[in-house]
């Protein structure tokens, strides 16, 4: 028997209303670029904070399983929101103000 609940970088957000959608791990889904879970058994996953990035598009869930696979950016590169999938160079003419 597999225990789904037991899936760190994968969530299952349904209403539980159905046995048949929680009885493999196939149900869980993988969650999406840009974001990762952490704890096993979660509902959602949570964004990278902006600076960081998470490009794997929902491949493997290893890729999503905690805040360290969100890449922090290189420098002369931005994410300037949460979530973001990947990081951008700073515009033309500008750098990254390192304090």
């Amino acid at each position: 028997m597999f225990d789904v609940a037991s899936i760190v970088g994968a969530y299952l957000d349904d209403a539980g209303t159905s046995a048949a959608l929680h009885d493999e791990a196939d149900d869980c889904l993988t969650c999406a670029s840009g974001s990762y879970a952490a704890a096993e058994g979660t509902a959602t996953c949570s964004l990278c904070p902006a600076g960081r990035a998470l490009s794997d598009n929902g491949v493997a869930t290893e890729n999503h399983d905690t805040l360290s696979d969100c890449l922090i950016c290189s420098p002369g590169h931005v994410a300037p929101d949460a979530g973001s999938s990947q990081c951008q160079a700073c515009p033309g003419e500008t750098s990254e103000n390192i304090s």
